[in-house]
């Protein structure tokens, strides 16, 4: 016999036999059979490694994604979409620079950072309005004077994450003079990548649970969005782009930003695709160029 002192774990000791007998004894623990009596759990410090080797990962993607926006541009969204959890995590970063620029109340920003912080290490899992007024150390009544309910929190919460977007959108955007094409695909690529960012099952249930309400009431966000965009057009009709009159350029983002929203909502959601991203793509560029 073997007897190996787990790292960590007091007054925890492993038993080990060449016949795969195994023993744990000590609080919180758990006695394991022989090979031949049953399946002997997996030791705890076995699953402290793997979380640990799950962490550094999501810390290394998030970190890989960093560094291709570092010069201003932004990653190939149809390379990466099945890595959601990175990409919250990289818009939960931008999102939170360009939070300390806005000039909401100290109360109504304390409860949407308290938001964030709890959704994005939800992982799935149901969210309840005492976390959110606990983790913002305000009082349950305080956070009803603010929100009235917790379907408006959410909605409020959901469509500041829009907002914040569109700025991180607007500063990268300008950093470049960029020809119709190069302006479409980093369009693609930032407006995708933030819509990857908020589940499809939590969208659907801040939609119905908001019911009823318009797609341009549910993302007022998009006239500042086209207004950016516009603005940028105007500002380099000399690199190839056609002179578009707003309101009918505000009308083509809605109607590209609906399909999306359409396909987040459906059950079973169809959203993300690669081929939806660059169907959009083509639909933006044969029309500004």
């Amino acid at each position: 016999f073997h007897f190996v002192r787990q790292p960590g774990a007091a007054s925890q000791n492993m038993c080990l036999s060449n016949r795969g007998l195994a023993v744990f004894s000590g609080k919180g623990s758990t006695f394991c059979r022989s090979r031949g009596a049953g399946v002997a759990p997996v030791p705890q410090v076995v699953h402290k490694a793997r979380s640990v080797r799950l962490y550094r990962y999501r810390v290394f993607r998030v970190l890989d994604l960093q560094d291709k926006i570092a010069g201003g541009e932004w990653f190939d969204v149809c390379e990466h979409l099945s890595e959601t959890d990175a990409i919250t995590r990289l818009w939960i970063g931008e999102i939170d620079r360009v939070m300390g620029r806005s000039s909401i109340d100290f109360r109504f920003e304390t409860f949407l950072r308290a938001g964030i912080r709890i959704y994005a290490g939800a992982m799935g899992r149901r969210v309840s309005v005492k976390e959110i007024y606990e983790t913002a150390g305000y009082s349950k009544s305080t956070f009803h004077r603010i929100f009235d309910s917790f379907p408006r929190y959410q909605l409020k919460l959901y469509q500041f994450l829009c907002q914040s977007a569109v700025e991180v959108y607007r500063e990268r955007l300008n950093l470049a003079a960029r020809t119709p094409e190069e302006f479409c695909r980093f369009t693609k690529n930032v407006v995708y990548s933030s819509h990857l960012s908020v589940p499809s099952n939590l969208l659907r249930k801040i939609y119905q649970l908001n019911a009823p309400i318009s797609p341009p009431d549910f993302h007022p966000h998009l006239d500042i969005m086209a207004e950016v965009m516009h603005d940028y057009i105007r500002a380099h009709l000399s690199l190839g782009y056609r002179r578009l009159p707003f309101s009918s350029f505000r009308e083509l983002i809605r109607t590209l930003d609906y399909d999306i929203l359409a396909s987040k909502l459906d059950q079973p959601s169809t959203f993300p695709s690669a081929e939806q991203a660059d169907r959009l793509e083509r639909l933006l560029l044969a029309y500004v160029r």
